[in-house]
């Protein structure tokens, strides 16, 4: 095979594609998992609730830091390179918040230190999902087959979101004497292992290229949508930080898999604002079931965050994608991906650091679908290029 030329594939579903698509399962389960067990411990640890809050949200400061410099990247350097080295340096900082963890007595470790190496966490994941979503991704699959990729990644990532909380809890359960961080880091090399695997065609760079970019990093014509999706998904983060039952986080798969039923059985291609209103009213209702204990309830809010996710995101990836032209795709991935995770880190932080979350968040969410029924939806129908 030439490496200089993008290798021709009849199916999006060849070797390279799965790979990578592995790689972005693993990766975003370590993310997740690190989360869960961060926020499982924070609960009983005796800071304040500020303290906890930027403990946590610090990972969403830390999405941004390394985004203008993306393009920079991937033009100076080989991408698939900068993406296994900001996977590797992942697992690096997930280990030594796990030594950090383990030894906050004895070393007298502030909060600040952690907030900083959740802080990092946030720029490498920043940066390894805008290089493998946005540009490696794209490069493996042709020019027809890119928007089925997108969607499919973006499906992988819900999965693996619901698989990252899952597998804390089950080690947890079942081998409480493990450091749950090492298997985190195994994740995060295993998903290097299988980026190396996978032959990126090689592009010489351009003659002039700023250090500084937009590109590979936000779309600025769809701030709007930015908006909303972060107030859409403040609701996750704040029920991933709640004490749940393996129970929620396996009905949150059942959620996402019925989303993905109803995605091929129901066609709402033409009325987005549909789909996307029926995720906001789902997800709202499982906020206000998260907090309570009963069985049923925690079955039914997990039933419907990952239905509402699925169905929610997978239709406002659609608008991200509608508002980009041709050359501009990877950017308005990585914004999706950038607001997604936004909207987590909010919720997280407000989860942890303010009493009255689960108002706030219902409150965000009806202001936030409001916005969206009266104002950007019109607004999406006149600037969509696609």
């Amino acid at each position: 095979m030439d490496a200089q030329t993008t290798p021709t594939h009849n199916t999006l579903w060849h070797k390279g594609f799965a790979a990578l698509s592995l790689a972005n399962v693993l990766l975003t389960t370590a993310v997740y998992m690190m989360m869960a067990v961060a926020a499982g411990w924070l609960r009983s640890e005796p800071l304040s609730p500020f303290a906890k809050g930027c403990i946590m949200g610090a990972y969403g400061i830390g999405l941004f830091l390394l985004g203008p410099l993306c393009s920079f990247l991937v033009e100076r350097y080989r991408r698939n390179h900068v993406c296994e080295l900001a996977v590797a340096s992942l697992a690096a900082f997930v280990w030594l918040f796990g030594l950090m963890h383990q030894n906050i007595t004895s070393w007298n470790i502030p909060p600040a230190m952690f907030a900083l190496v959740r802080m990092a966490v946030g720029a490498m994941f920043g940066l390894a999902q805008m290089v493998l979503s946005s540009t490696l991704v794209i490069d493996v699959c042709e020019s027809f087959q890119r928007t089925c990729a997108n969607h499919a990644t973006a499906w992988f990532g819900r999965i693996a979101l619901c698989l990252g909380p899952l597998m804390a809890l089950l080690m947890g359960s079942y081998l409480p004497t493990v450091c749950p961080y090492w298997p985190m880091a195994l994740l995060c090399v295993a998903a290097v292992v299988l980026i190396q695997m996978v032959p990126i065609p090689f592009r010489a760079p351009s003659d002039s290229y700023p250090h500084f970019s937009l590109d590979r990093f936000l779309l600025p014509a769809s701030w709007p949508l930015f908006l909303i999706l972060v107030s859409f998904c403040t609701a996750l983060g704040y029920s991933l930080t709640l004490p749940h039952p393996i129970l929620f986080y396996l009905m949150m798969l059942v959620g996402v898999a019925g989303s993905m039923l109803e995605r091929r059985m129901v066609s709402v291609d033409g009325h987005p604002r549909i789909a996307i209103a029926v995720g906001f009213i789902v997800m709202a209702g499982a906020t206000l079931l998260a907090t309570s204990a009963a069985t049923l309830s925690q079955c039914l809010s997990g039933l419907m965050t990952g239905f509402a996710l699925g169905v929610a995101g997978c239709h406002l990836l659609t608008t991200f994608l509608n508002l980009s032209n041709h050359c501009q795709r990877g950017t308005s991935q990585s914004s999706y991906f950038l607001s997604w995770e936004t909207g987590v880190a909010l919720g997280v932080f407000l989860s942890f650091g303010c009493p009255f979350a689960q108002t706030i968040i219902l409150t965000i969410l009806a202001v936030a679908l409001l916005s969206y029924l009266l104002l950007v939806y019109p607004w999406y129908v006149r600037h969509r290029v696609r």
